[in-house]
């Protein structure tokens, strides 16, 4: 009975193995659409692209495919840099500053600035925005501040 299922087993795995052969060829040669489309196969409507206001689970899965954030949790669960490379606080534990990677842009070519967090942190906090985030913020964040410092450079 046993030898009986597994040759069973092993005649599924086969048959799939070659009806996704022609498939896998064919992924593999040529995009679904062109370079520069995303094609996204999914089983709801999203509700929201805006990460900041995205209310369910769904649609903040797709809107994380586009949008990052200046630390994150890796799969460990510890919080890892993602647009920042590292961050200082303050003595007083009141203030928190944020390097940026220097190698991040948006779609359109400019790079991610200081100016665009703090747009980003502001419209969080924002009442009329309906973030979902700003309980998170609301009760840490007193202010935003951009600070652009030139590289340093050793000679």
């Amino acid at each position: 009975m046993f030898i009986k299922t597994l040759i069973g087993a092993a005649a599924a795995a086969s048959l799939c193995a070659v009806s996704l052969a022609p498939l896998e060829a064919s992924a593999a040669n040529k995009p679904a659409v062109d370079r520069d489309t995303i094609v996204m196969a999914i089983g709801k409507d999203i509700g929201s692209m805006d990460v900041q206001q995205v209310t369910t689970g769904d649609s903040q899965r797709y809107a994380w495919q586009m949008f990052d954030a200046l630390y994150a949790f890796d799969k460990t669960g510890k919080m890892v840099p993602r647009l920042a490379t590292g961050h200082t606080i303050s003595e007083d534990q009141l203030e928190y500053r944020f390097t940026l990677r220097p190698d991040v842009k948006f779609h359109n070519g400019d790079p991610l600035t200081s100016a665009d967090v703090k747009f980003s942190m502001e419209r969080i906090l924002d009442p009329a925005t309906k973030s979902t985030r700003r309980p998170n913020f609301l009760p840490v964040v007193a202010a935003t501040e951009a600070r652009t410092h030139a590289p340093s450079c050793s000679s």
